[in-house]
């Protein structure tokens, strides 16, 4: 019977007899004793912090090796040990051990991250070196093919070097890093080699000279105003400013508060709390009491424009002074800047011109000698041609 007050389309549904029928669970995969050894540590370390348990289990697993058939593609946020399934912890470890053998496959995500997570805690490798060459060749292998992989393990590596203390040197290839270094050859452009200055300068603006045609046929004149230009203004900042040249165009160094391996489990394996990493003499990272901070310089775009502004302007005066059919427009206002680059340039193609006329400069005092020495030459090739005639 139906209700006058029960809503129309609940009225038109037809209820009928229907089986019930047990649905199957899932059989549980069972688990080597090891991998069971470590699944029991969550609940015999209850009052530890999830860090602390992964990197026990992480030690514990670091030589397991597993040869189970696995086909899933699990999708984990921030993936453990224990967030995984039985059947798909088995699965990782069966990738990992193929991995190590240089048969890595195409793992999931999940997998790849849990593999970066003990990487980054020194988990399976011999040495910190080790553990970077294997986040260097995870990075290789699966990151071009996900954007996000790629960006987070350029992140970890750089934070790797830093908190393992490894050479610097391998700190070149971050962007922010590198421009700092940089910053750092021009901020000394009095005493430094004049190549690494045009080094850090091509490297920090390099847009514009990659263009110009004048400067692919004319570099060696422009590097040398170039240099002269940048350590003319230097200079000029320095004598009579608050701000040095760099600080002028990118601002001073600051101390920032920072967190190495965000977006990871990070377990903090060398328990570090006071700590100092200094890439040179102006750029340093510190763990005091256990936060991280960092003084460097924060690049900005448009401290980058106005160093490729006054670059082009370079290029600008020197069409100009070359006669070049192609002039372009020079990007820089300040009268004084614009001054010194035409003064540069007047400088520079006096010295040329002084040096072509040096060549040219006979000496007529030797030229009696050179006489003499022809004329008893030309003698003694007589007297030998007579001799033989004879």
């Amino acid at each position: 019977m139906k209700n006058a007050n029960q809503p129309q389309w609940t009225q038109e549904l037809v209820f009928e007899d229907e089986s019930l029928t047990l649905k199957k669970i899932p059989r549980r995969v069972k688990l080597p004793p090891l991998l069971e050894q470590a699944r029991d540590m969550q609940f015999e370390n209850a009052f530890e912090s999830p860090q602390k348990i992964f990197l026990k289990q992480g030690r514990m697993l670091a030589d397991y090796e597993d040869d189970y058939r696995y086909l899933g593609d699990p999708v984990r946020y921030y993936p453990t040990y224990q967030s995984l399934t039985d059947a798909e912890l088995r699965g990782y470890f069966t990738w990992r051990t193929g991995a190590r053998k240089g048969e890595p496959g195409e793992p999931p995500l999940t997998f790849v991250f849990l593999h970066a997570y003990e990487l980054i805690n020194n988990i399976g490798v011999a040495s910190p070196e080790e553990g970077y060459d294997r986040l260097l060749e995870l990075r290789r292998r699966h990151g071009p093919e996900n954007y996000r992989v790629e960006w987070l393990l350029d992140r970890w590596l750089r934070d790797y070097v830093i908190y393992y203390g490894l050479d610097a040197k391998l700190l070149g290839e971050d962007p922010q890093i590198a421009s700092n270094q940089c910053l750092t050859v021009i901020e000394r452009i009095a005493e430094a080699p004049r190549d690494d200055v045009l080094d850090a300068i091509k490297q920090l603006a390099p847009k514009w000279l990659r263009r110009s045609k004048f400067y692919a046929a004319n570099f060696e004149d422009m590097d040398e105003i170039i240099y002269r230009v940048f350590k003319k203004m230097s200079a000029h900042y320095a004598r009579g400013h608050k701000r040095t040249f760099v600080e002028q165009y990118f601002g001073r160094t600051m101390a920032d508060h920072i967190h190495l391996f965000s977006s990871a489990i990070f377990c903090n394996p060398l328990e570090r709390e006071n700590y100092e990493y200094r890439i040179d003499s102006q750029h340093c990272y510190k763990c005091e009491a256990g936060v991280w901070s960092v003084n460097i310089r924060q690049i900005s775009p448009r401290g980058l424009r106005k160093v490729e502004d006054l670059l082009k302007s370079i290029d600008s005066f020197m069409r100009l002074a070359y006669a070049y059919n192609h002039p372009v427009k020079c990007e820089n206002s300040t009268k004084w800047v614009t001054s010194l680059i035409q003064e540069e340039i007047a400088g520079f193609l006096a010295e040329k011109a002084a040096a072509r006329q040096k060549k040219l400069v006979i000496d007529f005092s030797s030229l009696a000698r050179i006489r003499a020495d022809a004329a008893q030459t030309r003698d003694r090739l007589i007297v030998e041609e007579e001799a033989a005639l004879a």
